[in-house]
């Protein structure tokens, strides 16, 4: 019980703290609704809202400039940056700026591989996009790019966790590592909370839409996902396809199995589509910007 409470005391603490990000109220909410798809807001509306965070313009720009998007010139505005890379994708670009500089100012456990934590969110997010496209393919109504946002901060609670509280997070770790359990598992018995729904409701705080939080909200059991099981399920497979590949090869679980088949009609398309996507260096151009 005492560390059931720790948890709502946790959550309580963690919004508080949002108030660290480098945005003024709603912002993040204005930018999703400028960028959705129905959305009559100019490029250069978009660029103006992402301007009006301390410092954020310029760091946009450096993270469009790198190697990860690979563009033959150089994008010296933030209005040019949405032009040339999609609003969308822009709107990534803040979103991981944002959370990055919330955690920037914590110490986090000696442990926690931040490298690492990054190349997994998007990693994530990349194999998730790919198969929402493959999806879209077989007749499936998804949207890739909500998807890969939704991979790119699927895992946010384990950050927040380190950061804010990194001797529970110590204390999660060891938990799981003498018991032999997962994370999530492992969470739920220490404090009846576990990561995915952390981040939901850090997502849910900052008002953005269901489409993104309820994916990762049920990212590890997606038939319970109230709305966007198909979302859920694509992020669900996502994230075990990337854990086998990242853990040494273990075989997908059937039902990640299964989901891929369904989602996916040529497989060795998607894995030939995959291994370019996931191509180490390229994934690491980006990373570098958010550490």
């Amino acid at each position: 019980m005492q560390h059931h409470l720790e948890a709502q005391e946790f959550l309580s603490d963690l919004l508080q703290s949002m108030q660290e990000l480098p945005y003024e109220a709603g912002q993040l909410r204005e930018l999703f609704s400028q960028t959705s798809d129905t959305s009559p807001a100019s490029l250069e509306a978009v660029a103006q809202t992402i301007s009006r965070g301390q410092g954020i313009a310029a760091r946009v720009l450096s993270m469009a400039n790198s190697a990860y998007y690979g563009l033959q010139s150089e994008v010296s505005s933030v209005s040019r940056a949405v032009a040339v890379l999609g609003m969308k994708e822009v709107r990534n670009l803040v979103l991981s700026l944002s959370i990055s500089d919330v955690t920037a100012s914590r110490k986090l456990p000696r442990q926690f591989a931040l490298a690492d934590y990054w190349v997994h969110q998007v990693s994530v997010g990349e194999a998730a996009r790919l198969i929402a496209r493959h999806a879209m393919e077989a007749g499936e109504q998804v949207d890739p790019d909500t998807l890969y946002t939704a991979g790119l901060l699927h895992d946010l609670g384990k950050l927040f966790i380190a950061a804010f509280r990194p001797l529970t997070w110590a204390a999660i770790r060891n938990m799981r590592e003498r018991d032999g359990l997962s994370d999530v598992q492992a969470e739920d018995r220490y404090w009846g909370v576990d990561h995915a729904v952390i981040a939901a409701h850090v997502l849910s705080y900052w008002n953005l839409p269901e489409a993104l939080t309820e994916p990762i909200s049920w990212h590890h059991q997606p038939h319970l996902a109230a709305s966007h099981k198909r979302g859920a399920a694509i992020l669900y497979t996502a994230d075990a396809l990337l854990h086998s590949r990242q853990d040494g090869g273990i075989a997908l679980s059937d039902n990640a199995s299964a989901l891929l088949r369904r989602f996916v009609r040529d497989a060795q398309r998607f894995e030939q589509q995959l291994d370019s996507r996931l191509d180490a260096e390229h994934i690491r151009a980006l990373v570098s910007h958010l550490l």
